[in-house]
């Protein structure tokens, strides 16, 4: 739970230094935090927290889905999707991988479930984070089930070299972001500092919509 509360705190600084005060370096910084560590416990639970995968991966897209209206409302995107839309999609992917892997010497299994990622990456692409996001989201999962920690060097590489962001100091946020996410990686009990609880889940599902609109409504 302490990793998800400091992944929303850094979202929330992120949307208000991009809505009020994007030339603030330190919140910007803070910002760039969000994306490393959400990605990161939306792998994690798929794979560790939830006894129903596809539960959790349609429940993340309807929440995507009913943020996209209000996401074009903060932000004015109306050619991206949101990042709930992204990580829907990208565990859409993950799981379907998995799927060809179990059975693969079902060749119907693996004709359909070549489709369905072909379209989940489509998908993707048109999201805000778009590849580089799925690729963060793939080192992860590889993390956690080969447990060949390397491959977080992957994932930080993708962001670190593909964002270009006016100010290179905004990397100094995915870095610090990669170390939260490694220590929890090697010591995952300091995530029950809060204890975690199942309910907890709507906390994100619902901040995220309601946090974008209440901040660009004070904004008229």
């Amino acid at each position: 739970m302490l990793l998800k509360l400091i992944a929303i705190f850094s979202m929330f600084i992120d949307h208000i230094a991009i809505l009020y005060f994007y030339e603030n370096t330190i919140m910007r910084i803070i910002g760039r935090m969000a994306f490393p560590i959400f990605a990161y416990l939306i792998v994690y639970n798929y794979m560790n927290r939830t006894s129903n995968k596809l539960s959790y991966i349609f429940i993340l897209a309807i929440a995507g889905i009913l943020s996209q209206p209000i996401y074009n409302y903060a932000f004015g995107h109306t050619f991206h999707l949101n990042v709930l839309i992204l990580f829907s999609s990208g565990l859409i992917i993950i799981h379907m991988i998995e799927s060809i892997v179990r059975n693969i010497k079902e060749k119907w299994n693996i004709f359909f479930n070549t489709i369905g990622i072909s379209i989940a990456y489509n998908v993707v692409y048109l999201c805000e984070y778009n590849i580089i996001g799925l690729m963060v989201m793939l080192s992860f999962y590889l993390v956690q089930n080969t447990k060949k920690s390397y491959f977080f060097i992957l994932g930080f590489l993708a962001l670190i070299i593909s964002t270009s962001y006016p100010l290179p100091i905004l990397k100094l946020g995915i870095i610090l972001s990669f170390f939260i996410i490694i220590l929890h990686h090697y010591y995952p009990k300091i995530d029950n500092i809060i204890p975690y609880k199942k309910k907890s889940k709507w906390i994100f599902y619902l901040f995220y919509p309601l946090h974008l609109g209440f901040l660009r409504w004070i904004k008229l």
